[in-house]
């Protein structure tokens, strides 16, 4: 996958299964507060896929912004 910005909305709805959120950052990785999931929509949402490599959800939980 291209390089994309990653998310750190921890309230959002859909954070579980965005590939945003969960994904493994890269070093100099770049970040993104994509906002309040609106009626099941937010902009940035980007699906996880099989393969993906993804963090356990506890570490962008316990992430210092």
């Amino acid at each position: 996958m291209d390089e994309i910005a990653l998310c750190l909305n921890r309230d959002c709805l859909l954070k579980n299964i965005c590939y945003r959120y969960r994904a493994v950052p890269r070093k100099g990785q770049g970040y993104c507060d994509y906002g309040p999931v609106e009626d099941g929509d937010c902009p940035g949402f980007e699906g996880t896929r099989e393969g993906d490599k993804l963090q356990p959800m506890e570490a962008n939980d316990e992430l210092e912004l």
